[in-house]
């Protein structure tokens, strides 16, 4: 189902009534059993109820995302510390995002409020939005997965890890996706950030091969299972409440055989295309959720 929005502050409010609309009673079962309670309490006003949202927009290629007139303006805001396009302190790592650009991978922080503006300048850019979806997280543990492009065929690609050369992989036809795991920070009667875990990964439909050393030493192609998980680039953050995540293909890598280029873009004939996605962890109280479900 695809959201339509007016306001930045009906973001959340839309997200949890179409999960509650099509799956009532899942969410009424979910505050129940209450994985996410604040305390030992049961009341409503205690449990937390935990979402986590992506919109997709895909962009000509020839787009520099990060160079949109908004980082600019974004810059001169009073809450641009630790957080935009090359905000390196107080979120993610420093040297987590050095590699993920040396892998052709962007990722930003940005406000919530500033979501408007953000999504203007982007369909102005020609970007077109595709398919929303929202998860209901029912354990610290689960995983949801919001897929970027499908790859009809991948060629060799070379993934920079934290150490060590590149390591070669030949993927064949799959999905590429980012595995995301977002609970409430613990150890607070009242969580204002998530804990945010992000992993690139690849499901391919056949066994693919890599290129590889064996156990003997020998440099060969390797078969591997069909599910690529690129450990080597986690990404985990202490992301606040109210922020959400921009995931884009950097424009500033020199190499295109690099994860970025397969994961967000995209060539059809001889036009150009990438993806964006905008990742949106929530929680709500149980008394939030409710009221906002009766009024439906």
């Amino acid at each position: 189902m695809i959201i339509h929005w007016s306001q930045i502050s009906s973001v959340l409010t839309c997200a949890l009534l179409v999960i509650g609309c099509q799956k009532k009673d899942e969410l009424a079962e979910l505050t129940r059993q209450s994985p996410f309670k604040t305390s030992q309490d049961t009341e409503p006003r205690q449990i937390l109820v935990v979402s986590c949202y992506c919109y997709p927009l895909e962009l000509p290629g020839q787009v520099d995302v990060m160079a949109l007139e908004f980082w600019k303006t974004l810059g001169n805001t009073p809450d641009r510390a630790g957080v935009g396009p090359h905000a390196d302190a107080g979120i993610f790592p420093p040297d987590r995002l050095r590699l993920w650009r040396e892998n052709g991978l962007h990722v930003s922080v940005v406000p919530l409020k500033q979501w408007d503006l953000l999504r203007e300048e982007l369909l102005r850019a020609g970007g077109v939005a595709h398919t929303q979806t929202v998860s209901l997280i029912r354990s610290p543990a689960q995983v949801v997965q919001f897929f970027a492009f499908w790859v009809e065929l991948s060629p060799t690609i070379f993934v920079a890890g934290p150490s060590g050369p590149p390591r070669g992989y030949t993927l064949g036809q799959g999905d590429c996706l980012f595995s995301i795991n977002c609970v409430p920070e613990q150890n607070t009667s009242s969580p204002d950030s998530f804990y945010l875990k992000i992993v690139p990964q690849f499901h391919a439909d056949q066994p693919y091969e890599r290129i590889g050393y064996d156990e003997f030493g020998v440099l060969r192609r390797i078969s591997e299972t069909p599910v690529v998980v690129f450990d080597q680039l986690t990404l985990e953050a202490s992301l606040p409440k109210n922020h959400f995540i921009c995931l884009a293909a950097d424009k500033s890598s020199s190499r295109t055989d690099n994860l970025g280029g397969l994961f967000l873009t995209r060539t059809e004939g001889t036009e150009n295309y990438q993806l964006v996605l905008i990742i949106l962890p929530d929680m709500q109280t149980g008394t939030e959720v409710k009221t906002q479900l009766q009024k439906r």
